[in-house]
C-alpha cells in the first residue's frame, strides 16, 4: 500500500477508491463514481455552453435505479452537502454531473449542477448510498488540466490520458515521475513543535485554535515533502499525505492538526485529517520510503503550552509558556510539565470559580436579572511584588475572538482579585471588576494572557452547582478541586473534593409501566439515595439497596450518587404512568412538595397574605414573583422519553392566577443546569432553541373551549409575517400526580428574538403595553412616536422614514389578527426591536382568550386602531403610530388591500374550520380528565356546548369581517379625512397587495 502511494506522489498524483458494504444498495451492485475532472478547458460543455468542472457516474447494472436520496459530496464531512432528487439512471448508462457551483437541478432533462467545484489541487469526491453507506470516493491531488481520474475495467483508480465523459473510460496514463522520493535516511528534517487540540498559541485563516505540529529543514538544500506522511498512531503510518510541496534549506512549515483535512492550494494552509487531543502516545514523521524520519512524545498540554526542541540543542525538549510556531525555539522552556503547570512560577494565577454564586453580594444589576448575584472569577498573586493587570487578557477555552481586557488594577502580594461575571457591560467602578462573560456551571477553559500575548494561566473550572466553587488548594499543586464552600476574596480550603460522581441511570426510561413492573437505578461504585416524593435526594435521603423498585402507581423517582471524596452527582429522575394513556406529550415537573404547595414559600398555594374577601388576590403567595427549583421530564406523544432537565418555575401570567389551574413558566438559568435546550417542541416551529416555555392553562378561556389563544397563533402561523407563540397542548404530572393538559408555549422575552434572529439578547428593546420595559429602554420608541405626533405622514419622505423605523408589514399582520378575531383586549402588546443600525420594531401576537367570545365577535373592530381616544381596556392604549399611517394613502391602499387577501386566503372559512377541528380533535380525549382534575369547564357537555358555539362564530366571522372593513373604510367616524365609497373599498380587497 504504501508502495502505491509513493508512486502516487512522485507523480504528484493521490487518488484511491473504497467500495461500500455488500449489505444492501452498495459496491459492483450499486451506483460507481466513474470519472472526474476537476479542470475543464473545452472538453465538455454544460447546457449553458460553460466548461465547469464534472463528475461522471455508471450504472453497472441490468436494472433501473432511482438516485433519489443518494448523495454526493466533497466534504467527508459533510454527506448530505447534494442529495440528488428523484432522477432514474438507465442500465450500463454513464452520466454525467457538472460540479459548476451552481446549485440547479432540472429533472425534466436530467441536467444537475453541484453547488460546489472540484480543487484540482487536492479534492475528495464521496458518493453515498441513501442509508449513508459509502458507495465510492476519489481524492484528487494536483490534476492537471483537462485530465481526469477515474476507474479502469478492472475497478482500479487511476489517471486517463483521454477524458470520455458520459461513455466508457478509456487508455490510462502512466504519471509523469516529478523526482526521486526522498528516503529516510536522506531527509534532514525533524518535528520542531507541537502544540494539541485544546491550544490557543495558533488560529488558522477560519479564525479557529486548536493544535498543530512544525516541521524545520536543518539541511542546507530545498527538500520536497512529497511522499511524506504525518501521523499520530505508530500502527498507521500513512494517516495524512503531505501535498507536493517543498520546504527550503533551514525553513519551516506549519501543519494544522485541525482534523478538517481541507484540500491544499498554493501558498495555502496545510490542515491534516487528525487532531491531536494529547492521548496519543506520539507524533510521528515518516518519509517517501516508508521509514521513521522523526518523533517527538505526545503530552496532555494546556492551552498555551507548546513542546519542542530547543534551538541551541535541538536534541533537547522543553514545554513553553509562549509557542514560536514558524520560529526557532529560544524562549525560555521548562524541563518538565509539571514545573510548566504549577502556580508557583508564575506571577498571577487563578485561585477560585464559582458559577452560581450564593456568598458574594450582588453589585451589578442587569435588565434582564436584577440584583443578581454576578458568577466570579478569583485571582491571586502568589508572588512578593506588586503585579498591574493593565493590559492583561482574559478569555474562554476557544474563543479567542472575544478577549475581554482587564483594567489598571494592582494585586498586591498574597491578595486576592474578584471579577465579578455576567454583566450586563465590561466595567471598572469603585474598585469593582465587572466582565460580561459568563461562567458555565458544566466546566470549561480560562485562560489569562500578559501584555506580551503570552497566556501566563489557564484553569478548567469544572462542573459547579449552586453555593459551590471549584479552585486550587496550593499553588504548587496544578490540580483543581470542587469546593462545597465559597470564599470569595479569601485563601481557598485546604482540603477538597473531585469532580461530582456519575449520574445515576434507571433501567427503564420514563414512560408508560404496567402495574408490578420493576425498575432498578445503577451508578458502580456509588451509594444511591433517592426519593419518591419528587424532592431531591440529599445525604439524608433513604439508600437504594439495588432491590428493584415495583412499579403500583403512577410515580416520579429521583436519585442521586454520592461517592467518598467526590462531589454529589447531578440528580436523575424516572417517572411512570400506570393505568392511563394519554393521545399527547407528557411533561414531568418534580420538586420539592413545599416549593409549590407549602403555605410560607409555595408558589401555588394561597399563602398567608391570602383573604378569601377579594376577587384579586394580591396578597396570595401566587401572585408573588417567586421562583423555585424544577426536575423536568418530557415524554413525546407515543410514549418515548426525549428530555430531562432542571430549571426554575414561576407562576405565570396577571389575572389568570386567580384561577385553580393557574399558568407555569419554566425558566433554564445557570444556576440549575442548562441555559438554553435544543428540542422541536413545536412543528415546524420558527426554532428549536429554547431558554424559557410556558405551561399556559388557557387563560380566560379555561372554563369555556379552553382553545382560543392558542387557535389564534395556529390559524396565522406560517401564514404571514408575524411573531407568534408557538403551540403543543401537553399533559403535565408535577410529582407524580395529574395535574391536566396545558398548552405548552414560547415565552416572550429576549431570548425569544435571540433565538429567532440571533440578536444579542443584553441589546434588545421590548416594551410591553404602552411603555412597560421588558428589556431595555423605550427611549427610541418614544421618539418614533414624536416623530409621528409631529410630522405629516402624507409626505412620502416622512412616511419612509417611519417605515425604517417600524416593520410596517408585521404591524399590519398584527393589527389584521386583533381585528379578525376581535380580541378586545388589544392592551396585550408586545413589541421589539434589536439596537442594531437598521433594525425595525415587529409586534408579537400573544393572548388573544378574550377573541371571539359570543357577545363581542360581532363588534366592528377593524377602525379600533384608528380611535383617537386609544384602544384596549379603558381606551389605555395607544393608537398614535396606526393613526399617523393611515393618513399616508399607500400605506392606507395596502392595509385594505392586505386585509382583503387574508379574508380570501388565511381567514377563508374552510381553512379555519379544518385547522379548529383538527386542534379539538387533539384534545377531546383528554378533556374527561382535565375535567374531573379542575372543575373548569363544569362537565364535558358545558364543554362540547362552547366548543360548538364557537364553531359557529368561526363560520359567520369571515363573512362578517369582509362587511365589516367596507363599513369603516367607508363610514368610520376615527378617519372622517380618509374615507372612501364602499364600492372602492371592495375593490380594493378584492386586489392584490404589493
Amino acid at each position: 500500500m504504501r508502495r502505491f502511494l509513493s508512486l502516487i506522489a512522485m507523480a504528484a498524483l493521490a487518488i484511491g477508491l473504497m467500495s461500500g458494504c455488500d449489505t444492501g444498495k452498495s459496491g459492483s451492485m450499486d451506483i460507481q463514481l466513474s470519472e472526474v475532472m476537476a479542470s475543464n478547458n473545452g472538453v465538455l460543455a454544460d447546457n449553458e455552453g460553460d466548461y465547469p468542472d464534472w463528475i461522471e457516474l455508471h450504472n453497472p447494472t441490468d436494472q433501473e435505479i432511482n438516485l433519489e436520496g443518494y448523495g454526493l459530496t466533497d466534504n467527508p464531512k459533510k454527506k448530505g452537502k447534494f442529495i440528488f432528487p428523484e432522477i432514474t439512471i438507465a442500465p450500463g448508462e454513464y452520466w454525467v454531473v457538472y460540479a459548476s457551483g451552481k446549485n440547479v437541478v432540472d429533472v425534466a432533462n436530467r441536467v444537475v449542477h453541484l453547488p460546489y467545484s472540484i480543487n484540482s489541487q487536492q479534492e475528495e469526491v464521496q458518493l453515498y448510498d441513501p442509508h449513508g453507506r459509502l458507495l465510492g470516493h476519489i481524492v484528487v491531488d494536483n490534476l492537471p488540466e483537462n485530465k481526469s481520474v477515474g476507474l479502469d475495467e478492472n475497478g482500479e483508480t487511476v489517471l486517463f490520458a483521454t477524458p470520455t465523459p458520459g461513455k466508457p473510460n478509456s487508455e490510462t496514463e502512466t504519471p509523469t515521475v516529478t523526482g526521486p522520493t526522498v528516503a529516510a535516511a536522506d531527509a534532514k528534517l525533524y518535528i520542531n513543535e507541537y502544540s494539541t487540540a485544546d491550544a490557543v498559541t495558533l488560529a488558522d485563516a477560519d479564525g479557529d485554535f486548536g493544535g498543530w505540529a512544525e516541521l524545520y529543514n536543518y539541511g542546507d538544500t530545498e527538500l520536497s515533502l512529497s511522499g511524506f506522511t504525518l501521523s499520530d498512531d505508530p500502527a498507521n503510518p500513512d494517516k495524512w499525505s503531505f501535498p507536493s510541496i517543498s520546504i527550503p534549506a533551514g525553513g519551516y512549515v506549519v501543519v494544522f492538526l485541525s482534523g478538517k483535512g481541507t484540500a491544499y492550494t498554493e501558498g495555502g494552509e496545510l490542515h491534516a485529517d487528525f487532531s491531536l487531543s494529547g492521548n496519543e502516545e506520539s507524533l510521528s514523521l515518516y518519509a517517501g520510503d516508508g521509514q521513521l524520519v522523526d518523533k517527538l512524545p505526545v503530552y496532555d498540554l494546556t492551552s498555551n503550552l507548546s513542546y519542542g526542541r530547543t534551538a541551541a540543542d535541538p536534541a533537547k525538549c522543553q514545554f513553553f509558556a509562549k509557542a514560536t510556531p514558524g520560529n526557532a525555539n529560544t524562549l525560555p522552556g521548562f524541563d518538565s510539565i509539571d514545573s510548566a503547570k504549577y502556580p508557583q512560577n508564575k506571577a498571577v494565577v487563578f485561585s477560585e470559580t464559582a458559577a452560581v454564586n450564593t456568598t458574594y453580594p450582588a453589585t451589578v444589576s442587569t435588565s434582564r436579572q436584577p440584583a443578581r448575584r454576578n458568577d466570579y472569577i478569583e485571582l491571586y498573586n502568589p508572588t512578593d511584588k506588586p503585579v498591574s493587570l493593565s493590559d492583561y487578557r482574559l478569555s474562554k477555552k476557544q474563543n479567542r475572538e472575544k478577549w475581554y481586557t482587564l483594567p489598571d488594577v494592582t494585586i498586591e502580594p498574597g491578595t486576592y482579585l474578584l471579577l465579578l461575571c455576567g454583566a450586563e457591560k465590561d466595567s471598572y467602578e469603585k474598585g469593582v471588576v465587572t466582565l460580561s462573560m459568563g461562567i458555565s456551571r458544566y466546566g470549561q477553559e480560562l485562560y489569562l494572557l500578559d501584555p506580551d500575548g503570552v497566556a501566563v494561566d489557564s484553569i478548567s473550572t469544572g462542573r459547579m452547582s449552586e453555593g459551590t466553587a471549584n479552585g486550587r488548594v496550593s499553588m504548587t499543586d496544578s490540580k483543581v478541586y470542587c469546593f462545597e464552600t465559597q470564599t470569595p476574596g479569601k485563601p481557598n480550603p485546604s482540603t477538597g473534593l473531585g469532580a461530582p460522581a456519575p449520574t445515576p441511570v434507571f433501567s427503564k426510561m420514563s414512560g408508560y409501566a404496567e402495574s408490578g413492573e420493576t425498575v432498578s437505578i445503577s451508578c458502580p461504585g456509588a451509594v444511591i439515595r433517592y426519593t419518591t416524593d419528587g424532592s431531591i435526594p440529599t445525604a439524608d435521603s433513604p439508600v437504594y439497596d439495588g432491590t428493584p423498585i415495583p412499579i403500583t402507581k403512577t410515580i416520579t423517582i429521583r436519585a442521586r450518587a454520592y461517592m467518598e471524596g467526590r462531589m454529589p452527582s447531578d440528580d436523575s429522575a424516572g417517572s411512570y404512568i400506570v393505568g392511563r394513556r394519554h393521545d399527547m406529550p407528557v411533561m414531568f415537573l418534580s420538586t420539592d412538595p413545599e416549593n409549590l404547595f407549602s403555605e410560607e414559600k409555595g408558589i401555588l398555594a394561597n399563602g398567608p397574605g391570602y383573604t378569601g374577601t377579594q376577587q384579586i388576590e394580591k396578597g396570595a403567595n401566587y401572585w408573588k414573583d417567586w421562583e423555585r427549583p424544577i426536575h423536568v421530564e418530557y415524554m413525546d406523544k407515543d410514549g418515548n422519553a426525549q428530555l430531562e432537565f432542571n430549571a426554575g418555575i414561576k407562576v405565570f401570567g396577571q389575572y389568570s392566577r386567580e384561577l385553580k389551574q393557574k399558568s407555569l413558566s419554566i425558566n433554564l438559568r445557570d444556576r440549575y443546569g442548562p441555559t438554553e435546550i435544543c428540542y422541536p417542541f413545536f412543528k415546524n416551529g420558527a426554532t428549536n432553541v429554547f431558554s424559557e416555555l410556558v405551561l399556559r392553562s388557557s387563560g380566560q378561556d379555561n372554563g369555556s373551549a379552553h382553545i382560543r389563544d392558542a387557535f389564534t397563533a395556529m390559524a396565522v402561523k406560517g401564514e404571514m409575517d408575524l411573531d407568534i407563540m408557538d403551540y403543543q397542548p401537553v399533559v403535565v404530572y408535577i410529582n407524580g400526580e395529574y395535574f391536566g393538559f396545558y398548552d405548552l408555549r414560547d415565552k416572550i422575552c429576549e431570548d425569544y428574538v435571540a433565538n429567532r434572529i440571533g440578536a444579542d439578547p443584553n441589546n434588545i428593546d421590548m416594551i410591553k403595553g404602552n411603555s412597560i420595559v421588558m428589556s431595555g429602554d423605550t427611549k427610541a420608541y418614544k421618539e418614533l412616536l414624536n416623530y409621528v405626533s409631529s410630522h405629516d405622514l402624507r409626505v412620502e419622505e416622512n412616511y419612509q422614514y417611519v417605515c425604517s423605523q417600524v416593520d410596517i408589514e408585521e404591524l399590519m399582520n398584527w393589527w389584521i389578527t386583533e381585528s379578525f378575531f376581535n380580541n378586545t383586549d388589544t392592551g396585550n402588546i408586545k413589541f421589539y426591536r434589536e439596537r442594531t443600525e437598521g433594525a425595525q420594531w415587529r409586534w408579537v401576537l400573544f393572548d388573544m382568550d378574550w377573541s371571539l367570545f359570543p357577545s363581542t365577535y360581532e363588534w366592528n373592530m377593524v377602525d379600533e386602531p384608528f380611535n383617537p381616544k386609544g384602544h384596549g381596556v379603558g381606551k389605555m392604549f395607544s393608537t398614535t403610530l396606526m393613526r399617523g399611517l393611515i393618513a399616508n394613502e399607500g400605506f392606507r391602499t395596502q392595509y385594505i388591500k392586505t386585509f382583503g387577501k387574508y379574508l380570501r386566503t388565511t381567514f377563508a372559512t374552510d381553512r379555519l374550520l379544518e385547522i379548529y377541528d383538527r386542534m379539538i380533535a387533539e384534545i377531546e380525549t383528554e378533556m374527561p380528565y382535565h375535567i374531573e382534575r379542575w372543575g373548569a369547564p363544569s362537565s364535558m357537555n358545558s364543554w362540547k356546548n362552547n366548543v360548538r358555539r364557537l364553531r359557529g362564530i368561526i363560520e359567520e366571522k369571515t363573512e362578517l369581517t369582509w362587511k365589516n372593513v367596507i363599513k369603516s373604510f367607508s363610514s368610520s367616524s376615527y378617519i372622517p379625512n380618509y374615507l372612501m365609497s364602499a364600492q372602492e373599498v371592495e375593490a380594493l380587497m378584492n386586489s392584490e397587495p404589493v
